[in-house]
């Protein structure tokens, strides 16, 4: 078991001020098998009520509604995670057949068509797609996936500053360059493309491990693998999700896991810093 402390911080300053705002933040860690929020702490600098509430994917979000004037809005959350340290390559993997046959079930389609469905940051065919992608006849759903993972991080370079939130796969395929965000996305649209469910994940790593991507709010993908479930792939490290990989949510793409949405009212510009900050506690 390993314990983390997180603190994540936003400031968000404006030219004029606002009239009244509704922020939504998508920081907390998520529930689940082998990892557990023991505690969060929210601050925020106007004082304000929060609220909690859940995304259509059923992650946590942190609401606030303010009714009066500011210039400025600072918002700190201190949490504590546990994480068990399961080995993530440790999987009872069904045949290729039956791989086969339940990615090919009508069923199991209708289940997962969400994850199967190919959106804005996700829309790849075959076509577009080098053929060192597709998948190989017979070839077992679990070295595919690997297989896939390596491919994007050996041909598409983590760079900042050459793609935006914005960006779409085309642009990503052709400058073969990008942040965590991007390689996900192509992960997911590579896995959609041959006919498997997967999704866009948000979250923090441990920053005590020098991953590429640790110094913010990191991206990663999962990928659903027939009799095992959903396991998180990261293209940025080339590596599958460990014990240091904490997520806070899912979606289809990141639309779906902004970490702050905000509606204002207001008429002057604005823009948000934000700053991440992950730390391992020593356990005996």
């Amino acid at each position: 078991m390993a314990l983390f402390d997180i603190i994540y911080q936003t400031s968000n300053y404006y030219t004029k001020p606002v009239r009244e705002a509704v922020f939504e933040l998508m920081v907390l860690p998520e529930n689940m098998h082998g990892q557990k929020c023991q505690s969060f702490h929210i601050q925020n600098s106007l004082d304000t009520n929060s609220q909690l509430a859940s995304s259509f994917y059923g992650a946590r979000l942190i609401r606030f509604r303010i009714p009066r004037k500011f210039c400025s809005f600072q918002v700190t959350v201190k949490m504590t995670i546990e994480k068990d340290d399961l080995n993530p390559f440790h999987v009872n993997e069904l045949m290729p057949e039956a791989q086969e046959e339940m990615l090919h079930n009508h069923i199991f389609k209708i289940d997962n068509h969400w994850y199967l469905s190919s959106g804005e940051f996700t829309a790849a065919v075959k076509e577009i797609l080098p053929k060192k992608t597709y998948r190989i006849p017979g070839e077992d759903l679990f070295n595919y996936m690997q297989r896939v993972n390596n491919w994007v991080f050996s041909n598409i370079s983590y760079q900042t500053g050459v793609t935006t939130t914005l960006t779409k796969l085309d642009d990503i395929l052709r400058i073969k360059a990008g942040v965590c965000q991007d390689q996900a996305h192509l992960f997911i649209a590579i896995m959609r493309a041959n006919g498997i469910p997967s999704r866009y994940v948000s979250g923090y790593l441990n920053q005590g491990k020098s991953f590429t991507g640790s110094s913010a709010m990191h991206a990663w993908a999962e990928a659903f693998l027939p009799g095992v479930g959903w396991i998180g792939f990261d293209p940025s490290n080339n590596l599958l999700a460990n014990v240091h990989y904490i997520k806070i949510g899912h979606g289809l793409d990141y639309a779906d896991c902004m970490p702050i949405k905000g509606v204002l009212v207001a008429r002057g510009n604005g823009f948000t810093e934000y700053s991440v900050k992950v730390t391992e506690q020593q356990t005996q």
